[in-house]
């Protein structure tokens, strides 16, 4: 027991001397007032102004909003990021002296930079990636004589790269990529940038020579040049740049060979030199790079063996050489790259790479006699095991079809409540395909109005394509099984005819009362929309394309008349996984679907539909809906005094509204019919514009969109927040998946028809669909 107590006592004192050495909380540190002010004048030109609620009550530094102060309570960081602020730079914040980082990325900053915020010389860090703003980089920029990182990325800034920047000692990060406005030549007075560690302007618009200072620089080590006009040959010297971990120089027209020097580049891990005018070799130097694990010289005009060395590195696992004339090393061992790019050089070099792309592969090196018939009888007895089973399948699915075709229904690849129906049903639902119940025409065929024939009451949409094919069903499996508030929910299909009538494929739409967005929007419209509704229509239109966009399923024809607006004035995407007529029924078909005005011209180029060709026509649907006019537009005032309307040419509305958004004038877009502030005009078109930018990397996703746009409609009040709430969906969706070709589109619906069959084998089902 004494032990005991002893214990207890040594506890107490050690509690005692640790309760006597602790320091004392730390005490708040209240701003200072006259930066406090400025946070106020900020607070105040910015919205929602809700979300930095602080910045205008001063009193302890810790609590406002991404603000951080030093002992003394000035400000020495501000970091307010991905938060709708809607404003410009006040001119204000040149006066927090003591600043030594601002970032205030993705905050929807729209105006030019203030040369005030020059006056900031104890700057380290400014990033202002992701936002709108206009005008040139101020040569005052040249002052921040402490800046190590700067960062405009994604903004709408014009002009060319001020030679100022040069005399920032400290840069050691300089990021200006996707000012898509901006041109002219890299300074040469970048070369004293001795500090410089990355470098990134790609997709800008800068011409001019290789950077040959660049060759000097051993603190280098990303630069990143894609997507530019540069010209010339890289220098011989490039090879002293030895601590390069990435070099991407795509899309430029940089000429002459690779040099020798290339080689000595051996902490290299990624390289892309493609889409240039490289002629030549590649230099055998390239094997050294025991880091890299990705090489792109494909769509240039280089010839000769491809280094054997290249095969034997172990971390290459991309190889892309399409479009060159190059030949087998002569010493091909086997390779280690897991994707190759070149399909006319894998035909001259079987053994050289693992797996060939996109569509042709090497063949492995021919095994021996035992090797080859145990591997022959492996995939003999699989194939005639596959082959058996799809018979049985298919024949069990051909009996329970005939069968549900006696009581007038038939498998589907529709999941409930999806239905088919019996053609004669629809027909008769359709008063025999009645003018009187012809809604509308098109490329696809014709629109009726219809009766359900199950409670008499209920009205359908009926689409009638004109012609048939296997599209059809692409359509109806894709529709059948993506429901969102935003969508047009198909109800159920029907085909039919014989050799002696037409035959027919039927699509059956629930009915959307009030029409399209198109009837709302023209100039002669019964009844105006109000900005409020205009918005709450484009916010839904938004987030029913990022849930397609979320199963990687491509619209490719947004514009007014594919937008319906039901009775509570909330949009539905109609006709997304539509084929148009003429399609045909090829997979490798180029034929570009959409419509004029509204498509994008990168996909009406390259043939290639993406999300991003998506986000394009919403722009212009943005820029129609904001301005009440149509795709093209004429007679139209682009702010000059000068202007007459009457003289001008016409023009796309994007061209017209990035014209408007450079020059400050984004008022003139309003539709005059309906009362619009010119902040909340210029936000739409702002961020309407970024949706039609060039290249298509430098678009926003429709996420990024749709979230913009809700915290503006906040910012704005009013409304139905419940019908537009009634649009979102899960954050899960907000990732982007790969776009799905037609090919795998069609496997989905093959794979339907098996679980149709299996369902009525009676044989539990391990999948519903996509």
């Amino acid at each position: 027991m004494a032990g005991w107590h002893c214990f207890v006592i040594l506890l107490t004192a050690l509690a005692i001397s640790l309760s006597s050495t602790t320091a004392p909380a730390a005490a708040a540190v209240s701003l200072d007032t006259l930066q406090a002010a400025v946070l106020a004048e900020c607070q105040r030109q910015w919205k929602p102004k809700a979300q930095l609620a602080r910045w205008s009550k001063g009193g302890d530094c810790a609590q406002v909003e991404g603000v951080r102060c030093d002992a003394a309570g000035f400000i020495v960081s501000i970091n307010v990021t991905y938060r709708p602020l809607f404003g410009p730079l006040p001119e204000a914040m040149g006066n927090l002296t003591t600043l030594t980082e601002l970032s205030l990325t993705r905050t929807a900053l729209f105006g030019s930079i203030p040369s005030s915020l020059f006056r900031l010389t104890n700057l380290v860090a400014l990033d202002l990636y992701g936002n709108w703003l206009l005008g040139p980089i101020p040569t005052a920029i040249g002052g921040l004589a402490a800046l190590s990182h700067l960062d405009l990325s994604w903004n709408w800034l014009r002009g060319s790269i001020p030679a100022a920047i040069g005399g920032i000692a400290a840069l050691s990060y300089l990021d200006l990529s996707k000012n898509t406005h901006m041109n002219g030549s890299i300074p040469l007075e970048m070369e004293r940038l001795t500090n410089l560690r990355s470098l990134a302007l790609s997709f800008m618009d800068l011409s001019g020579p290789f950077p040959f200072w660049i060759s000097g620089r051993t603190t280098l080590t990303y630069i990143d040049i894609i997507g530019n006009i540069i010209t010339g040959s890289m220098p011989e010297s490039i090879g002293s740049a030895i601590n390069l971990k990435v070099f991407s120089v795509m899309r430029n027209q940089l000429t002459g060979s690779i040099p020798e020097s290339f080689g000595s580049l051996t902490k290299l891990n990624s390289v892309d030199l493609s889409n240039n005018l490289f002629v030549g070799t590649i230099p055998e130097g390239i094997g050294n790079m025991k880091y890299i694990t990705s090489f792109d010289v494909s769509g240039n005009e280089l010839s000769g063996p491809l280094p054997a060395a290249l095969g034997s590195l172990t971390g290459l696992s991309s190889l892309k050489i399409s479009a060159s004339s190059l030949t087998c090393p002569p010493d091909a061992s086997t390779c280690v790259v897991r994707q190759f790019n070149g399909s006319a050089f894998c035909s001259k070099c079987k053994s050289f790479c693992a797996t060939c792309t996109p569509d042709e592969a090497p063949p492995p090196s021919s095994p021996s006699s035992s090797e080859a018939f145990s591997m022959g009888a492996v995939i003999g007895i699989v194939a005639a095991a596959i082959f058996l089973l799809l018979l049985l399948l298919g024949a069990a699915w051909w009996a329970v079809a005939q069968t549900r075709a006696s009581n007038g229904v038939s498998s589907a690849p529709c999941s409930t409540p999806c239905q088919k129906y019996p053609l004669a049903i629809v027909v008769r639902a359709t008063g025999n395909w009645s003018k009187d119940k012809l809604l509308g025409s098109g490329s696809f065929g014709d629109v009726y109005r219809g009766v359900s024939p199950d409670d008499g009451t209920t009205l359908w949409a009926v689409k009638r394509a004109k012609v048939i094919s296997a599209d059809f069903y692409r359509e109806v499996a894709q529709m059948a099984t993506k429901h969102h508030p935003n969508l047009v929910r198909l109800l159920g299909f029907a085909v039919g005819g014989d050799v002696n009538t037409r035959v027919e494929n039927v699509l059956i739409y629930e009915f959307i009362a009030n029409g399209d967005l198109q009837r709302w929007i023209n100039q002669d419209a019964p009844t105006s929309l109000t900005l409020q509704q205009r918005v709450d229509i484009l916010i839904g239109v938004a987030r029913g394309l990022e849930y397609l966009h979320s199963f990687g399923i491509v619209h490719r024809d947004i514009k007014p008349a594919n937008i319906l607006i039901d009775e509570h004035m909330q949009p539905k995407v109609a006709d997304f996984g539509l084929v148009r007529v003429g399609e045909g029924t090829a997979l490798g078909s180029t034929r570009v679907l959409g419509t004029a005005g509204y498509v994008d011209p990168a996909y009406s180029r390259t043939h290639n539909a993406t999300t991003a060709a998506d986000v394009y026509s919403y722009g212009i649907v943005m820029l129609v809906v904001l301005s009440g006019r149509g795709a093209t537009v004429n007679d139209v005032n682009l702010g000059n005094e000068s202007d007459d309307p009457g003289d001008q040419e016409p023009m796309s509305i994007s061209k017209w509204a990035t014209d408007l958004v450079a020059r400050g004038k984004t008022s003139l877009l309003a539709d005059p019919r309906m009362a619009a502030p010119d902040d909340v005009i210029r936000c739409i078109a702002q961020l309407a514009v970024s949706c039609t930018a060039m290249p298509t990397a430098s678009r926003p996703s429709i996420a990024h969109v749709a979230q913009d746009l809700e915290a503006l409609r906040a910012e704005m009040g009013g409304g139905d927040e419940r019908a537009r709430a009634s649009a979102r969906i899960d954050e899960k969706l907000l990732s982007q998946q790969p776009v799905r070709s037609m090919a795998e589109d069609l496997a989905l619906v093959e794979q339907q028809f098996l679980h149709e069959s299996e369902a009525a084998a009676n044989f539990p089902l391990s999948h519903e669909g996509p």
